[in-house]
């Protein structure tokens, strides 16, 4: 699987002057939030931290792993964002970065 830091990592943005990358990327991620995968991976977030919150009451922890929870609830929720953005992308260069 390959992993991409940033939109300017993304080969279907590369022939795009700066600008328009941020432009189109903006639409691509916008249209992405129209799709349920976007909303339902927001439902990881609270359910990691809820995780943390129990390993933290089995080990005896004050909120160390409910903090570490929520950072992997928002990473599983950014890529997931970020891969439906990405399939986004043809719709959003194809008509011409309209919404």
């Amino acid at each position: 699987m390959r992993l991409w830091w940033s939109y300017k990592s993304v080969p279907e943005l590369s022939a795009f002057p700066e600008n328009e990358r941020k432009q189109v990327w903006a639409a691509a991620n916008w249209q992405a939030y129209e799709r349920w995968q976007s909303w339902a991976s927001l439902i990881a977030v609270p359910l990691c931290v809820w995780g943390g919150s129990e390993f933290d009451s089995l080990l005896g922890y004050q909120n160390i792993w409910s903090i570490v929870g929520a950072g992997f609830g928002g990473l599983i929720h950014g890529c997931v964002v970020f891969w439906v953005a990405r399939s986004c992308l043809i719709n959003t260069i194809k008509h011409g970065n309209k919404e």
